[in-house]
């Protein structure tokens, strides 16, 4: 039999031992020493100049003094004198100072709990591998602060390495924002894990930022620029042409601008509904200036309290129109003079030109507009008695009463076609004015040669008055 425990070096009490209670004390020494293993220091180098009763140390590989020659042993004070024990693999002992709890490796005390700090990889309720050296399964992570903020570092080795966070979906990833491959922060997407751009990104260096949903930059914002390439909507862009809304953005056709704009019903209102911009008119238009045919409408406003204009082309004839509405009603329509507004029918109050011209076989005339009329006219006189030439005519156009007439001989047709010489000629008269027509009379002087029935002269004539 042999005399020492296996496992803790124990003295077994032989039989017909003297002084068997030596052997018993000894092993209940060593039991006191090892059971529940506490140690004053790891690694210990030298005993203490005073040491305590039941102190022990794990010595380490080179002590010096007492323990000389008792490398990586047990050294327990009996009281009396230092008991060296040799560790086995697996021991554990804990130092009192800091709980610090070691197992012997069968060379050195190596931490029981690797430290946190250097461990090499640590998964919490999952497995870590070399890649994923730090591993968690759980619905959550938190990461709290200390009283202050709270910094989550992904550090990079270099400007062409990845620093990122990765998001996937049954492991496939769908999305990664960070530094992928440089130094831009970017975040990139997949529909299948496989084929990835970039959704967005920041460029520190240009200044830049860029977005990019379907892979192609379609807005680009600089510090000086913001380049758009796709058509904007929402809630900022006008729900409709006339939207007032301030603030939003306007689009193509909006007021008028860029395409047709909207057709009002009522340009009438004195309340301040028709917004500043360009509009179409028809027949059915309230307060158009014309009543029939398609028109256009520029409407102006110097502020949101009043002090509006409009100004309205008519699309036949191109005949303009403004008028202005300081407060109130709006004032009457006044036309603009153009070149194809100079000359018309007075009497068409939807046109109203400037004057009127016409001709006939009666003569000329020209009607202004403000109610003015001339006619003129070559009237041709014939023989009525041997002392008188005769002759009426009718107005190109008529008068509202009767009209101012005034004539003079044409001498050189009196003198190639009348008997009597110009000395024998007494007067030219006009009587019978109206205001549709006029007579003639070319008379000679007394004693004077006569005419005869072939006899004609010419007097060249002018009515003017009103025709309106």
């Amino acid at each position: 039999m042999s005399e020492n425990s296996p496992r803790l070096d124990l003295p077994y009490i032989q039989a017909a031992q003297a002084q068997k209670h030596i052997t018993h004390n000894e092993a209940i020494e060593r039991l006191d020493a090892l059971t529940q293993l506490v140690v004053s220091e790891f690694d210990a180098s030298g005993p203490p100049g005073v040491p305590i009763n039941g102190e022990t140390f794990a010595l380490g590989a080179s002590p010096t003094g007492a323990w000389a020659s008792h490398p990586n042993e047990i050294a327990f004070w009996t009281g009396s004198g230092w008991l060296f024990i040799a560790p086995q693999t697996g021991w554990q002992a804990c130092r009192a100072s800091d709980q610090d709890l070691r197992i012997w490796d069968g060379a050195n005390w190596m931490a029981a709990i690797p430290s946190i700090e250097t461990a090499e990889m640590l998964g919490v309720n999952t497995t870590a591998d070399t890649t994923n050296r730090l591993s968690v399964s759980s619905q959550a992570t938190l990461l709290n602060n200390a009283g202050g903020g709270h910094q989550l570092k992904i550090n990079k080795s270099g400007s062409t390495e990845t620093a990122s966070l990765l998001f996937q979906s049954g492991w496939t990833g769908h999305a990664e924002m960070g530094l992928a491959g440089d130094i831009n922060f970017s975040l990139k997407v997949s529909p299948n894990g496989g084929g990835w751009y970039s959704a967005f990104q920041v460029d520190p260096v240009n200044q830049s930022i860029e977005f990019s949903p379907a892979g192609v930059t379609t807005v680009k914002a600089t510090s000086s620029v913001l380049q758009v390439d796709a058509m904007i909507t929402g809630d900022a862009v006008q729900s409709s042409s006339v939207d007032t809304t301030a603030g939003k953005l306007m689009p193509v056709g909006a007021f008028g601008l860029g395409a047709p704009g909207a057709y009002l019903a009522d340009i009438d209102v004195t309340d301040n509904s028709i917004a500043p911009g360009l509009y179409n008119l028809n027949s059915l238009t309230t307060g158009a200036p014309r009543s029939t045919g398609q028109q256009h409408l520029l409407h102006s406003r110097r502020s949101s309290g009043g002090g509006e204009t409009q100004l309205a082309m008519v699309e036949d004839d191109g005949s303009l129109f403004i008028r202005t509405r300081a407060s109130g009603a709006w004032q009457g329509w006044q036309q603009v003079a153009s070149s194809d507004h100079y000359t018309g029918d007075m009497t068409n109050s939807e046109t109203a030109p400037i004057f009127e011209r016409g001709t006939s076989a009666s003569g000329d005339y020209t009607r202004l507009a403000d109610g003015t009329q001339f006619c003129w006219h070559e009237v041709p006189l014939s023989y009525i008695w041997a002392r008188e030439l005769y002759g009426i005519w009718n107005f190109p156009a008529s008068f509202i009463s009767p009209a101012k007439v005034f004539c003079s001989v044409e001498f050189y047709s009196l003198l190639t076609n009348a008997t009597p010489d110009v000395d024998a000629i007494s007067t030219a008269t006009v009587e019978g004015a109206s205001a549709t027509s006029a007579q003639f009379r070319l008379m000679r002087a007394a004693g004077q040669t006569d005419f005869v029935s072939s006899d004609t002269a010419n007097v060249s004539v002018l009515a003017f008055g009103r025709w309106k």
